[in-house]
């Protein structure tokens, strides 16, 4: 079947062969797997399957069912399916859809939790400057109540003065009325002893 005293030749002969069997013997698993099945399971399924199907008939032993047992004395040592290609847009376009969908519900929720984020922050800040603003107008408070304390204890403190001061005064006036009526009494009794005086001496005149 294949001659390699042309090894070029042959070797593309035998890829071609190998490449039709593979197609053909995929395309009977295929048949009966869905496409996720490809999808997923292709190294399991598909290459297990290429393996059991095609290397026993590139080898030396032949098929179970073949009436000879002489095959290619073609050893194959793997088979790997790298990639799965689906040819049908249709069938893409739907393969792609619980995953656009997917992605997009993971969008919207990624979005929906930094909204609440946001929200969340926002709202964290309004309640510090809120807290901010109570401290700050408790504290003016305090200080004008401090403020209006000082000015009464002050106002107080002048009222009081202003009460001593005159309490002071009219005592300092009580005090000069009584020196003045002292000394006007005082005098008065230097008149009257005077006059009785000059009297007596009048009468001691009068009396020689």
């Amino acid at each position: 079947m294949l001659n390699f005293s042309f090894p070029e030749r042959a070797q593309q002969k035998l890829a071609e062969t190998l490449g039709d069997m593979f197609i053909g013997a995929v395309r009977r698993l295929v048949a009966n797997l869905t496409v996720e099945e490809c999808l997923v399971r292709r190294k399991e399924a598909l290459a297990a399957f290429l393996m059991a199907e095609i290397a026993p008939v590139v080898s030396g032993a032949g098929r179970a069912s073949d009436s000879t047992d002489r095959g290619w004395g073609v050893v194959i040592d793997t088979i790997e399916i790298q990639d799965v290609v689906v040819l049908s847009e249709a069938v893409f376009a739907n393969m792609q859809a619980p995953y656009r969908n997917q992605l997009m519900l993971k969008a919207r929720e990624a979005e929906l939790a930094r909204e609440r984020e946001l929200e969340e922050t926002q709202a964290r800040a309004d309640a510090q400057l809120r807290e901010l603003r109570a401290q700050a107008e408790t504290a003016a408070a305090q200080a004008e109540s401090a403020a209006q304390m000082k000015r009464l204890a002050a106002q107080t403190q002048a009222e009081q003065a202003r009460v001593q001061a005159e309490r002071e005064l009219e005592h300092a006036k009580l005090e000069a009325d009584r020196e003045l009526e002292r000394r006007k009494l005082e005098k008065e009794a230097e008149l009257s002893g005077a006059r009785a005086e000059k009297d007596r001496e009048a009468q001691a005149y009068r009396a020689r």
